[in-house]
């Protein structure tokens, strides 16, 4: 009286209970590195806004790249 496999295996039920859970895991993932990604640019992006507002401040104060004439140029 030995059982049957089907009787004793965790059969279909068990398959797709396990692959439903591997889908999960795969779908859960890739939803956290996709957020994480987001969140590391928007990190970047308010580290880097105030040199780049500095850097504009300084551009304006100084007039940009305009050449004075100073005697003694060789004119």
């Amino acid at each position: 009286m030995e059982p049957n496999y089907n009787q004793i295996g965790p059969g279909f039920w068990g398959f797709l209970a396990t692959f439903i859970m591997a889908l999960a895991i795969i779908v859960i993932y890739w939803s956290l590195t996709k957020h994480l990604r987001k969140i590391r640019r928007d990190t970047e992006r308010q580290r880097e806004a105030p040199t780049q507002k500095a850097s504009r401040a300084e551009d304006d104060e100084s007039g940009g790249d305009v050449v004075a004439r100073e005697s003694g140029d060789g004119e």
